[in-house]
């Protein structure tokens, strides 16, 4: 059975180009490998990647996506709710279709890996009931661009007896997924040295 990692993105396009090119540097190292992205169509915006999703298709036969269903959004979310609360409910709901399309790609390939894009850290869980390794994409941007110490943005780490607070914390839906974001450490562990036998 053919190897393959599934990658989620949040819907807005700059974080789907950014899985994308994720896609197209581990097929850079595991050419081997198919690359299934998961697409989520939010109601607020129906059409804005398909222009790039029929590019990268058509240059790039071995990233596949996959179009999840639409979910409908309670009536207590407006068109007048913020942007990020009406994603975050959207990827909420969206679980059932994110199994399912992993249930329907493990049919003819083997699923080494299910990489999410942090918004997306909800799904960390459907992962887990189905015994694929999984984690959220945020960490691998962490030595992207270490700063430097002569650099302006530079700041001392902290002591420890500083208190790090983060934007995190007024979340309850992100502290839920923390702990699973912890603990799947696997493509972190192993990013260049994926087992695709």
């Amino acid at each position: 059975m053919e190897a393959a990692i599934v990658l989620y993105p949040s819907p807005p396009i700059g974080h789907l180009v950014a899985m994308v090119e994720l896609g197209q540097l581990i097929l850079t190292r595991h050419p081997s490998l198919s690359i299934h992205i998961l697409i989520t169509t939010p109601p607020y915006r129906a059409d804005d990647t398909a222009k790039y999703i029929a590019s990268v298709s058509t240059t790039n036969p071995s990233i596949i996506f996959h179009h999840l269903s639409t979910v409908s959004l309670p009536p207590s979310l407006t068109s007048s709710s913020n942007h990020e609360s009406l994603t975050l409910e959207i990827l909420r709901l969206n679980n059932p279709n994110v199994r399912q399309a992993l249930l329907s790609i493990s049919t003819n390939f083997s699923v080494r890996a299910f990489v999410l894009d942090f918004f997306c850290a909800i799904g960390l869980s459907v992962a887990a009931d189905l015994n694929i390794p999984a984690t959220s994409s945020s960490p691998l941007a962490l030595p992207a661009s270490p700063p430097s110490s002569t650099s302006p943005l530079f700041t001392p780490p902290p002591t420890r007896a500083s208190k790090i607070s983060t934007p995190l914390s007024a979340s309850q839906e992100c502290r839920r997924c923390l702990p699973l974001i912890w603990q799947s450490q696997f493509l972190i562990a192993t990013t260049w040295r994926i087992n695709v036998s």
